[in-house]
């Protein structure tokens, strides 16, 4: 089971909610947290999916790419993985 902060919001959730506000260094910080603790589980790709796609929006291609890839590796049938690589 995913770990909750010390605030009782699980970390993807934080960081959801942190790139909604237009926190991004918060949220790639929040998303990164999760990927971590999110390791080996499905929401893991989701986190990494998430952070890719942020990166990719703020124009840091560069370092979302090698996310998504990850996650393609992580789950190759999710639809997603494979549109944030193209």
């Amino acid at each position: 089971m995913a770990r909750a902060t010390s605030g009782g919001q699980h970390p993807l959730a934080k960081a959801i909610g942190l790139e909604q506000s237009g926190r991004i260094s918060a949220a790639e910080k929040q998303y990164r947290a999760a990927i971590r603790s999110l390791s080996g589980q499905p929401l893991q790709v989701e986190a990494m999916l998430r952070l890719a796609d942020m990166l990719r929006r703020v124009g840091r291609v560069g370092e979302a790419l090698p996310l998504a890839q990850k996650a393609t590796q992580l789950a190759p049938q999710m639809a997603e993985a494979q549109l944030t690589c193209a």
